[in-house]
């Protein structure tokens, strides 16, 4: 018997320039559909800041409507807006009004959320957007820098563009900032495995955090300011940020971290495309979840019900934190990524420059299909005739074996049908143990329990 799995992009550091093959270049989109932002050359001798000409810069218009992002919607996500930036571009946030959006590189770009016009471009020139982080009020922008060894942090005015602050402390560079909720109180870490608190009102450091071993890659704080979460070589370590006392430790290597909008759920990503998701309240790991379309962990965000999990670095995907099921792969949602305050907008950034804005828009409804059609998001379960079918890596019959499916056990359908030779082809998540891969569609392989979605339009 014949199966399927998912092809594995393996992509080998031989200098961060690299990174940009694993950004999709204008795929899928129309010409017509890309604005390209050309850069000025009048730039202000004290600020570093570059004006913004109306001349050079037009956007495309925005759904009026638009869903929030959900396990029942996902499927509907395509795209809504991209454009140009002329940078290398590593970071994207939002301001926690959801009102402003900042674009980091080598620069850092501002805009108008509403109308996604940029607002002002802060010339920096040494990677000091690859790490961003909004204030509570939205008021103040850290800029961090993971690549050149200046092992400062910038504090950027995001009304008027202006440096407000240098913050010095840290021996080496800076990898992860982070803002409190409610209070001027900023986190950065980096890679002299030291995690350093500041008082952003007085630029002060108020407390220093020393972990036994690693770089700290990634930190954020929970939504009720009263932990600090850490990724770093010594796993992910919890933090009372007012004490600076380890309050947990969740073993293994972690690069990113994020906590989920209501603070019950965190998730962790490695090197090893690995995601882990905790249920907070219960202390307890809910699923490992893997990645085999990608070789780390970049991003991670969840969507403001906490319904879905992000994470990627080549590709976007989108998990069920109900079941660990994964929902779909976006593979033009390269590089770093987040979803608006209002959870209706996933904003992603690659290396190539490009921006782009998903979303799920307002008349976008899942169908009902019928109980016994075979299509993605449905569960299904393993009848005797499919017992020993090939789960494979890819969609042809060369591809290597993951394992072979079991009578009885239940499996999800992700992705497909793609048709190669003499067959069609389905990817499918076994339930059991949460592994991805093709198949070959035969007749009476399965049995249907129910249908969850359909296939929605692609981005």
């Amino acid at each position: 018997m014949e199966n399927g799995g998912v092809e594995v992009k393996v992509i080998v550091w031989l200098s961060l320039c690299l990174f940009l093959v694993s950004c999709d270049q204008e795929s899928a989109i129309s010409p017509t559909e890309v604005t390209r932002e050309v850069s000025l050359t009048t730039v202000s001798p004290t600020t570093g800041v570059l004006p913004t000409s109306p001349a050079t810069h037009t956007v495309l218009s925005t759904p009026v409507s638009l869903q929030a992002i959900s396990n029942k919607n996902v499927l509907g996500i395509k795209l809504i807006k991209n454009w140009h930036v002329d940078d290398y571009l590593l970071a994207a946030k939002w301001s926690p009004d959801g009102k402003t959006l900042a674009i980091g590189g080598s620069n850092i770009f501002i805009y108008d959320a509403a109308t996604f016009k940029r607002k002002r471009t802060i010339l920096a020139n040494d990677w000091v957007g690859a790490q961003l982080a909004f204030s509570f009020d939205g008021q103040t922008l850290a800029a961090g820098n993971e690549y050149i060894d200046n092992f400062i942090l910038r504090l950027w005015d995001v009304n008027s563009g202006k440096r407000k602050e240098i913050l010095e402390g840290h021996s080496a560079s800076v990898q992860a900032v982070a803002f409190a909720p409610e209070r001027l109180l900023l986190a950065s870490g980096g890679a002299d495995t030291s995690i350093r608190l500041w008082d952003v009102s007085t630029g002060e450091i108020i407390r220093e955090i020393n972990l036994l071993e690693g770089t700290v890659w990634g930190l954020a704080f929970s939504p009720d300011g009263k932990v600090l979460a850490s990724a770093s070589g010594d796993g992910v370590a919890l933090w009372n940020p007012n004490t600076g006392q380890l309050q947990n430790m969740y073993k293994g290597q972690a690069e990113a971290v994020a906590f989920s909008r209501d603070g019950s759920l965190l998730a962790a990503g490695n090197d090893s495309a690995e995601v882990r998701l905790w249920n907070l309240k219960e202390n307890r790991l809910l699923f490992t979840l893997i990645e085999y379309a990608t070789t780390e962990i970049w991003g991670l965000d969840f969507s403001s019900d906490g319904t879905v999990l992000i994470s990627g670095r080549d590709s976007a995907q989108f998990w069920d934190t109900k079941t660990g099921v994964l929902l779909r792969t976006i593979e033009e949602a390269s590089g770093r990524f987040a979803i608006s305050p209002d959870g209706k907008m996933l904003v992603s950034v690659c290396a190539d420059g490009n921006v782009r804005l998903w979303g799920v828009d307002g008349a976008f409804t899942t169908p009902t299909p019928s109980p016994h059609l075979f299509s993605i998001g449905g569960v299904f379960v393993i009848t005797n005739k499919g017992a020993g079918l090939n789960l494979r890596e890819a969609s042809h019959r060369e591809s290597s074996i993951v394992r072979t499916l079991v009578e009885g056990e239940q499996i999800t359908v992700i992705d497909g049908p793609i048709d190669d030779e003499d067959f069609t082809w389905w990817k499918i998540q076994t339930n059991l143990d949460k592994r991805t891969g093709w198949v070959v569609y035969i007749e009476d392989w399965y049995d249907p329990i129910k249908q969850v979605s359909c296939k929605g339009e692609s981005g």
